[in-house]
């Protein structure tokens, strides 16, 4: 009797673990805009989905220089918006036309845009490339 419950229990355990095996699909974020209050620039980028709060802070990452102030937005519609606040000199200093990338928590010690690139591209690393970073989007 229990060998016939064990090969009847075989199916439905690799069942169930097929279907804990299943990712979620990783959000899309993208670089929304960038505009000026005070001294301050807040650079926005927008997620299909909202973003997660936890324990740990998102960074937004440009060139060598990773920013973590941020405040975030839900919409109706379930996207996500962060708006990454950088004093404005430092928004100058910027290098033009970096690839810029969004990560939940520091996951690297070295800002490696070429690692960043990498780690972005794993369908379960909170890491996304978010585009080119460009000072023309301050509005």
């Amino acid at each position: 009797m229990k060998k016939h419950l064990f090969i009847f229990l075989i199916p439905a355990l690799v069942g169930f673990g097929a279907v804990c095996a299943q990712t979620v699909s990783k959000p899309v974020i993208k670089i929304e805009s960038a505009h000026k209050k005070g001294e301050t620039v807040f650079f926005t980028v927008q997620s299909t989905k909202e973003f997660y709060v936890g324990g740990n802070v998102y960074i937004l990452h440009i060139g060598d220089r990773r920013f973590a102030h941020s405040e975030q937005t839900t919409s109706a519609d379930g996207s996500g918006e962060l708006s990454f606040m950088i004093p404005e000199s430092e928004y100058a200093q910027l290098p033009e036309g970096v690839k810029a990338f969004v990560t939940y928590g520091q996951l690297l010690d070295e800002n490696d845009e070429q690692a960043f690139a990498e780690l972005s591209k794993q369908p379960n690393t909170q890491c996304w490339s978010i585009g080119q970073f460009s000072k023309k989007l301050l509005k």
